[in-house]
């Protein structure tokens, strides 16, 4: 499969977005969900074409000294061909020695195995998050 397009998110991608979201997660963001954090100052939302198609779509927020996933997922017809990897390396590619020096991310329990699938990310370190709800937040390394 070829390299597919990552773009900024517009308005007009927000039907395949939400099916892409519907069919990803047991809680998907709805569409005041989305709208509410990229309506915030520091949120950019972004995502994967691949033949004239939304294939996949990330939301993230620009904090002080690294950049927070908020939400990622890709469509389930093309998952496992480095669509999500793309999108992570993506926002690893954003990051700086001088300003923002890591990313952030929780994944819930039970999805950490898509979070490292085949053994091939690029993340350091694994924190089990204090919170009601277990996260994971992951800290890329730099190459």
């Amino acid at each position: 499969m070829a390299d597919p397009y990552i773009r900024w998110m517009i308005r007009r991608d927000m039907a395949a977005v939400l099916r892409i979201e519907s069919r990803s997660f047991e809680f998907p963001w709805n569409d005041d969900d989305f709208v509410a954090a990229l309506r915030r100052r520091n949120c950019i939302g972004m995502v994967a074409e691949h033949e004239n198609r939304i294939v996949g779509h990330m939301i993230y927020d620009l904090e002080p000294n690294r950049l927070r996933l908020l939400n990622i997922a890709v469509c389930p017809d093309h998952r496992r061909t480095g669509i999500g990897s793309q999108l992570v390396q993506r926002l690893v590619s954003k990051l700086s020695i001088m300003r923002r020096d890591s990313l952030a991310f929780e994944v819930r329990e039970s999805n950490v195995g898509a979070s490292c699938s085949s053994g091939r990310s690029a993340f350091e370190s694994f924190r089990l998050s204090a919170t009601t709800t277990p996260t994971r937040t992951r800290t890329p390394t730099r190459s």
